[in-house]
């Protein structure tokens, strides 16, 4: 494309696909990962990234657990947030005691 169409590569990010499809294959691992090129035709161009910006999603408590902003729920993600090294004790610490859960 850069050659033949005089197509300007800005940008190649890879896309980490954190809920990625199964894959049928027996003979290879699944792909959880696809490359995004950005193209442009002119040197000089405008982005607004202000058009596709979205506000995030947030983790939530719906009857007494702890839902992440992907929707992910229960013991899988008490064990992500107990084994992450981005967060301090204090704010590994359930938003309220644990027997109010039961």
């Amino acid at each position: 494309m850069t050659d033949r169409q005089g197509w300007i590569l800005r940008n190649s990010v890879i896309w980490h696909k954190v809920k990625g499809g199964p894959d049928n294959a027996t003979d290879k691992l699944r792909n959880v990962y696809e490359h995004v090129f950005h193209f442009v035709k002119q040197p000089k161009y405008y982005y607004d990234a202000d058009s596709i910006r979205s506000t995030p999603r947030k983790a939530r408590v719906e009857k007494g657990a702890v839902i992440s902003a992907t929707g992910v729920s229960g013991v899988r993600y008490r064990r992500q947030i107990e084994l992450s090294t981005a967060l301090s004790d204090a704010e590994k610490q359930p938003p309220f005691p644990l027997w109010t859960i039961f």
